[in-house]
């Protein structure tokens, strides 16, 4: 795979109209010609002499054009000049389109800096259109019409050899991606999965996974910070980065790559920052990113991006844990980190049946977020929120001999919550995996026969 840099040449050396030191532009006339100053006397007053005589000659030809019939309109009737009307948006800072027909993207050479000026960056709610409503109502059943159903398998694990063991295809796929230039996405397994009729969810975050990044394109992480998922540092990006342009040619690389698959992908952004430390929560990477307020900005800025380079295949959700959500003095934190009108197509969170001692059956799990948002919890920053479609970012059950009735009570109990449209079993982990559980393996089989689970073919070509 070559490298982001590759694909952003340096620019062509520039001429300078402003002349080398030590030359200076000549005061005296030009090689082979003497200045004025070195002009016989009677030479130099014969230009004001010509001048002179034809004033008389010019002011009786404007009264002869003055006093004809047709003087005004000699070539017949004006076409009168329609001015464009001005874009209300924005315009954003890349890719601008040179005068060389090339995207300023393709021709910087080098990371641009945060100190650069930020008066052409997209910012703020609406300053592109939403303009990726044929996606969303391809790959999304409309409310009440049924439910893609996804799924996840950690270590590494296949979820076509769990579709063979259910017999069901499933409707989407989760996947899993950081900033991390070296690993760009889609790649050839996301394309695969894309092109076999599954919806591709991914997540995006701002680590690294491996501690890499490619130094041509992007800066190196800010942080560091705890991954409770892999019990060690990991190297992260942070908003401040991304709001100051440093990330910019990542991102649009990415953009670019999305636009060009020819599939629908569904994409969230460092998912559960309602989970960050500073706010209540216990996730060390969501705090270490930055505050609810730069997320907000920093979710906008992505889309914003993915816009003015024409995407318009990407679904755009916002990935909350949404435990907190059935706690009213909590809730402010989702009204802090709403990116606002326009840039979300749907609201997904990570509900569990986390424990044995507490079992909770698939409509305890969904409700609490659920009611909260039908309640009006977004109204005071978006009071459109609650008509979007609702989803299941990650959802699951511990292992537990009840758990494969669990599994099969889904297709009945998830009408009650007609825009949920969208749900991914996480299959990972002491609260969900079940990829090696025959007897959970055989429930979901069943439970997916049901008319309510639906597929699509997400796809833009």
């Amino acid at each position: 795979m070559s490298r982001v840099s590759d694909q952003f040449p340096a620019p062509p050396p520039g001429s300078s109209s402003v002349p080398a030191p030590g030359l200076t532009p000549p005061s005296r006339g030009y090689a082979g010609f003497p200045s004025q100053t070195q002009l016989p006397w009677f030479r130099r007053r014969v230009p004001v002499i010509l001048a002179a005589s034809l004033v008389p000659i010019l002011v009786i030809a404007a009264v002869v054009v003055k006093l004809s019939p047709r003087g005004e309109h000699q070539s017949g009737p004006v076409t009168p000049i329609t001015q464009v009307p001005t874009q209300s948006f924005e315009q954003p800072s890349s890719p601008l389109t040179t005068a060389s027909g090339t995207s300023s993207a393709a021709t910087s050479s080098s990371v641009p800096s945060s100190a650069s000026s930020t008066s052409s960056r997209p910012s703020g709610p609406g300053v592109y259109p939403a303009n990726n409503a044929a996606a969303v109502a391809q790959v999304l059943p409309a409310r009440g019409q049924g439910a893609l159903f996804g799924m996840w398998i950690s270590s590494g694990g296949d979820i076509r050899t769990l579709e063979a063991k259910t017999g069901q295809q499933f409707g989407a796929a989760r996947r899993y991606k950081d900033f991390n230039a070296n690993q760009l996405w889609p790649n050839a397994e996301d394309q695969a999965l894309a092109a076999g009729g599954r919806l591709v969810h991914v997540t995006w975050e701002t680590m690294s996974y491996n501690g890499g990044y490619d130094s041509s394109v992007q800066p190196a992480p800010a942080v560091n910070a705890y991954d409770s998922h892999s019990h060690q540092q990991r190297k992260m990006w942070t908003y401040a980065q991304i709001l100051g342009g440093m990330l910019d040619r990542y991102i649009d690389t990415v953009a670019q790559r999305v636009k060009d698959s020819g599939a629908i992908y569904m994409i969230d952004f460092n998912a559960e920052a309602d989970d960050a430390k500073d706010v209540g929560g216990s996730n060390t990477q969501r705090q270490a990113a930055g505050t609810s307020a730069e997320f907000a900005a920093s979710y906008r800025y992505i889309v914003n991006r993915f816009r003015a380079l024409g995407v318009t295949n990407v679904v755009w959700a916002i990935t909350w844990s949404g435990w907190m959500a059935k706690y009213p003095d909590k809730q402010q934190v989702f009204r802090d980190l709403w990116p606002g009108k326009g840039y979300v197509n749907i609201i997904t969170w990570d509900p569990y049946n986390s424990t044995a001692s507490n079992w909770r059956t698939f409509s305890d799990i969904v409700t609490p977020m659920y009611r909260a948002l039908q309640g009006g919890m977004l109204d005071a920053v978006d009071p459109t929120a609650k008509n979007l479609p609702y989803g299941l970012g990650e959802f699951g059950s511990v292992p537990d001999a009840r758990r494969p009735q669990w599994l099969r009570d889904i297709p009945a109990q998830l009408p009650k919550f007609p825009q949920v449209t969208y749900l991914t079993y996480y299959s990972s982990g002491s609260w969900g995996e079940l990829h090696h559980d025959a007897a959970a393996i055989g429930a979901l089989g069943q439970a997916l026969r049901s008319s309510y689970f639906v597929r699509r073919t997400p796809t833009v070509r």
